[in-house]
């Protein structure tokens, strides 16, 4: 595979061959104009679990006593236990001036902070800016400190008049972690700044290429910026339009326009596939065409 940044002068170029404009970082937000029961989708009741079980409980605070404990002692272990030695950090200062413009939210345990998030208001509408897990702790984050965060906040937007939360940036392939816990809140992929987006070609078709991209479904942009999705399967010979449709929904997410099923194998003429994704249409087309000579 060949990964490569683009811009409004390289894009015309490589577009001109079979490839996928891929987003570094995937733009997701939560319509949150609904009645709060009809918000977070079926993860809304484990959220509210999770609460209930760790009696956690939330303070909503601009205090900057508190904003240099956020940074040292949760934003920067949360983002190393993360990502480990690919972790990019915000500067102490801008983390700051983050904070300094935006509203701090703190999820408690007994009396002790385990977790913080930092949100503001853009353009009307709310945004998710920062999140810090106290120590980088993982074991908190089983207590469901991450999902109170969403839950908490969304409650003060919808106090504040607010409408939508943007949720920031999440890695563009449906498979990764955050990501699905981000589809799981009903999330909608959004369009995205055309310069912070790659070009995806592949080059080989290889048993270890083809393995990665039917475990790994992702997120790629049309050239007037419609988000669709891309997956890929060995065969569907076996599969009836109900059972594709079961297949598809592990992936599937809010906010795409289409979705390309790209098959390794012949594709059957003597299934009928409509139906297989109600809302949203599927396009089955040969994986093979897409490698380059």
């Amino acid at each position: 595979m060949l990964l490569t940044e683009t811009n409004f002068l390289t894009l015309p170029f490589f577009s001109k061959n079979p490839g996928f404009n891929v987003p570094r970082w995937l733009d997701m937000e939560i319509d949150i104009s609904l009645p709060f029961e009809k918000l977070l989708g079926e993860e809304r009741l484990e959220i509210q679990r999770k609460i209930k079980k760790h009696q956690l409980t939330c303070e909503i605070t601009r205090e900057p006593k508190y904003f240099d404990d956020f940074y040292r002692r949760m934003y920067l272990p949360f983002i190393q236990t993360r990502h480990k030695n690919t972790a990019i950090f915000c500067t102490r200062e801008r983390v700051m001036e983050i904070l300094s413009k935006g509203v701090l939210v703190l999820i408690k345990k007994e009396g002790t902070v385990i977790a913080a998030a930092v949100f503001d208001s853009y353009h009307g509408h709310g945004r998710l800016r920062l999140i810090g897990i106290l120590d980088g702790n993982t074991e908190y984050i089983q207590y469901g400190c991450v999902g109170a965060l969403y839950y908490f906040i969304i409650i003060e937007l919808k106090k504040r008049g607010h409408k939508k939360i943007h949720l920031g940036g999440t890695r563009t392939f449906l498979s990764d972690g955050v990501t699905k816990f981000k589809k799981s809140l009903k999330a909608n992929v959004i369009p995205n700044d055309p310069n912070t987006r790659v070009w995806l070609k592949l080059l080989k078709n290889s048993p270890g290429v083809q393995n990665f991209l039917v475990h790994n479904p992702f997120i790629f942009y049309t050239d007037d910026g419609s988000p669709l999705r891309a997956v890929f399967m060995d065969s569907i010979e076996n599969y009836t339009g109900h059972q594709l449709k079961n297949a598809l929904r592990v992936s599937a997410c809010n906010g795409i326009k289409e979705t390309n099923l790209f098959i390794f194998s012949d594709i059957p003429t003597s299934v009928d596939y409509t139906g297989s994704l109600p809302g949203s249409s599927l396009k089955i087309q040969s994986a093979k065409a897409l490698f380059s000579n």
